[in-house]
């Protein structure tokens, strides 16, 4: 496991994936102490969804309505496998700096897939890519990729990689 300074170290030069690591180490502590401060469950602990961490080739299928659903907190699958797929599934409500919904970095199909009300938002990074980002090879296939934003104002998020806001 990187040690907590090497990450932070990675955060000083901009690198989203030591925040995202560092984020999923500490977010059960942070919960515990926002609820004993405030006294507050409502924080709603039931919202944090870890992501699909997809690093082997699989196949992801749904039938009649299964969402799989970010929460508004998290990315909802994260991509780094070759000949990895998803096929009859809505994707929704992720939010993360790139790729709030789909991060693409090894060979992915979606087909017969809604990609929909996902947020790229960062303070640290330009956000992009709401519904998609992808570095790596991406079929789509019979799909939507509706209703997602970036913030700031997409006029201020470069176009090259993201799809969907």
């Amino acid at each position: 496991m990187i040690s907590d300074a090497l990450l932070l170290e990675g955060l000083r030069q901009g690198d989203e994936a030591s925040f995202e690591a560092l984020f999923h180490r500490h977010y059960p502590q942070v919960y515990r102490l926002l609820v004993r401060l405030t006294g507050d469950p409502a924080h709603d602990s039931d919202r944090y969804r870890p992501r699909a961490e997809v690093d082997r080739p699989v196949l992801l299928v749904g039938r009649g309505g299964v969402v799989l659903d970010g929460g508004g907190v998290s990315r909802v699958v994260d991509n780094t496998a070759s000949g990895a797929g998803v096929l009859n599934l809505e994707i929704a409500n992720g939010s993360a700096a790139q790729g709030a919904c789909v991060r693409n970095a090894g060979t992915l199909t979606l087909a017969n897939v809604t990609i929909r009300n996902c947020r790229a938002v960062s303070l640290l990074f330009d956000p992009t890519g709401a519904g998609i980002f992808n570095t790596g090879d991406l079929q789509v296939v019979n799909s939507t990729v509706a209703d997602n934003r970036s913030e700031p104002a997409a006029e201020a998020v470069p176009a090259r990689r993201g799809l969907g806001g």
